[in-house]
Order: structure tokens, then sequence, then C-alpha cells
């Protein structure tokens, strides 16, 4: 009789060893499942600050740009007054200057 139970007990724990195989890859099968949408989530956040970091960088550059014909404007207009020999065509052109950049800006 002792050896047949210890043959049952030893099936027994095979089944029970099989078992815990099972759960413990039915686990991982969740940790890999967790794992990959995580990695597909970082990605997608990523992706998207990327996206928002060249739009912003666009933007600089547009910024930078009104930067530079304004201060051209203001040295234009310093030069002008100086030499005080100053033509309609070179005033409608700063202004058309001037109302670019602002165009720009309400953008």
């Amino acid at each position: 009789h002792n050896d047949t139970y210890l043959s049952q007990l030893y099936e027994l724990t095979n089944q029970i060893n099989k078992l815990s195989e099972y759960f413990r890859g039915q686990h991982r099968l969740q940790l890999d499942q967790w794992r990959q949408e995580s990695h597909q989530a970082i990605d997608s956040y990523y992706e998207k600050k990327c996206q928002e970091l060249d739009k912003k960088s666009i933007q600089n550059e547009t910024v930078n740009q009104d930067r530079q014909v304004l201060e051209w404007i203001k040295l234009k207009i310093t030069q002008l007054i100086r030499e005080q020999n100053t033509t309609q065509q070179q005033i409608d052109s700063l202004k058309a200057a001037t109302n670019a950049v602002q165009r720009e800006i309400e953008q």
C-alpha cells in the first residue's frame, strides 16, 4: 500500500507542479502584456512631446525673426532721423514691415 500511496503522491506532485507552471505562465503573460502596453503608452507620450517641442521650436524661430525685423526697423528709423533725408516710400515701407510683424504676432 505504501508504494501505491507514494506513487499517487508523486503523480499529485507532478500535477501540482504543472498547475503551478501554468499559473506562473499566466502571470508572465499578464506581465508581458502590461510591459507592452506601458511601452506603447510611453512611446505615444514621447511622440506627443516631440511634436509639442517641434511646434514650440517653430514658434520660437518665428518670434526671433519678428524680433530681428523689429530691431532692423528701429535701426532704420534711427538712421533716417539722423540723416534727416526721408521719403514717403521709406516711411510706407517701414509701416508695412511693422504691420506685417504685428499681424504675425496676433496670429
